[in-house]
């Protein structure tokens, strides 16, 4: 996470990373996640934030199936790191000065411009997906559901 470490130097307090699919689908791995989760014990001042009822409306049967089958250790122990780090949506806050948030399933879709500054992008508009077919095979399909997430 050096490269999320020097962007929070930078004086931006908030980074999101947004993913179309669910966390079992992530191409992420345990160490680069676990990185994620230290950053606020190491003295960064960091929080590291997953939602939990994201990571809940990905766990469908295929990607359950995903999780049990062949090659699904490393994303199982994904899994239980991701559970574990999770916070229900009321509990959101916490005393770090910055934050890294992972969300699944939402597409940006647009990219609005700030209110007082027309150069600068506001925030963008996701829309919520929702994943549909066979284990290794789900793609997101959208909901209609959108969702702004500030970028100012």
């Amino acid at each position: 996470p050096t490269s999320v470490l020097n962007v929070l130097k930078g004086g931006v307090s908030h980074v999101s990373v947004v993913g179309r699919r669910g966390h079992v689908q992530g191409a992420f791995t345990i160490k680069e996640l676990r990185e994620l989760t230290k950053l606020d014990k190491e003295g960064h001042n960091v929080s590291f934030v997953v939602r939990k009822e994201e990571l809940e409306m990905g766990m469908t049967d295929a990607s359950m199936e995903e999780l049990k089958g062949s090659g699904g250790r490393p994303k199982s122990r994904i899994d239980k790191l991701l559970q574990d780090n999770a916070l229900e949506e009321d509990a959101q806050s916490t005393d770090a000065e910055k934050s890294v948030e992972i969300r699944f399933l939402l597409n940006p879709t647009q990219l609005a411009p700030h209110e007082c500054n027309l150069s600068k992008v506001g925030h963008v508009l996701c829309e919520r997906t929702r994943l549909e077919g066979d284990p290794g095979k789900q793609r997101p399909v959208g909901t209609g559901e959108t969702e702004e997430l500030p970028a100012d």
